[in-house]
């Protein structure tokens, strides 16, 4: 569910690395746990990769060996912009709005 007067958006992270999502400040809404990796995937309140300081560090989702198909709902606002670092070869979908 989108919060009000937001336009939701989403994409899966399926390689390690990082990627930045969004530029714009926005909030984080929900992490979808699509696979058996384990991992992690930490999100960064930064519109670059650049950005990835222990300050910018929103959060970090472990992915358990034998966790499949779960979700967790967030309302994490971001300022900068959302990046995001996969630890793994990491199946996950992020949704977030703006």
């Amino acid at each position: 569910m989108s919060l009000p007067n937001t336009t939701p958006f989403g994409t899966l992270i399926v390689a390690a690395g990082t990627t930045v999502l969004e530029s714009q400040p926005g909030y984080l809404e929900r992490v979808i746990l699509l696979g058996t990796y384990v991992g992690s995937v930490e999100f960064y309140d930064s519109s670059t990769a650049a950005g990835t300081a222990a300050g910018n560090l929103m959060g970090t989702v472990g992915l358990p060996l034998l966790n499949q198909y779960k979700h967790l709902d967030m309302s994490f606002p971001f300022k900068k912009g959302l990046t995001v670092v996969a630890t793994c070869t990491a199946i996950a979908g992020v949704v977030w709005s703006k």
